[in-house]
């Protein structure tokens, strides 16, 4: 929305062909978070296939466990790729932020905001099913790079946002 009211305003025909760029740029994202929707639908059924086997031999136990925990992995990998997305995304956010339409500098920071709720809650799914796991050997780099990600996100995303927050206050002097 802040790029397509930038665009064409002659207060901001510096910055169009960057904004332009930039809009080019990240309107693969959308389809990419349906991607990764329909891809956490898709392990999250994967898991709860693995609950289901049978458990009453020690063989299908043991089978069953690795299945559970095998699915249970890549329930936790796709909202860690999530969060990747998110960490690739909010640097394009706070540029549009920084030389767009000033007008529309509120909706930059809801999109902001958005990306960083959406990190936020991916780094929860990642957190849920890797305490479901036997054992940190499993998990423990995946959980490190989704907590380094989403870290960033968090705080850059923070940063961004009481910036923006800041520029937008009226002077009441």
């Amino acid at each position: 929305m802040v790029c397509n009211l930038t665009i064409g305003k002659k207060k901001y025909i510096e910055v169009e062909p960057e904004i332009k760029n930039i809009l080019s740029e990240i309107a693969t994202f959308s389809d990419k978070f349906v991607e990764l929707g329909k891809n956490d639908n898709a392990a999250f059924d994967a898991v709860m296939d693995a609950f289901k086997l049978p458990k009453e031999t020690d063989e299908q136990k043991a089978q069953r466990h690795d299945s559970i925990e095998a699915a249970t992995l890549g329930a936790a990998a796709v909202p860690a790729q999530v969060i990747s997305l998110c960490s690739t995304l909010l640097p394009y956010l706070g540029r549009i932020a920084q030389i767009g339409n000033q007008n529309s500098l509120s909706d930059a920071a809801i999109g902001i905001s958005l990306t960083k709720t959406a990190a936020e809650g991916a780094y929860m799914n990642v957190l849920i099913n890797c305490s479901a796991l036997a054992s940190p050997d499993k998990y423990a780099g995946l959980l490190a790079i989704a907590q380094e990600e989403y870290e960033l996100v968090a705080e850059t995303g923070a940063k961004l946002i009481s910036d923006i927050i800041e520029e937008l206050k009226p002077v009441t002097e």
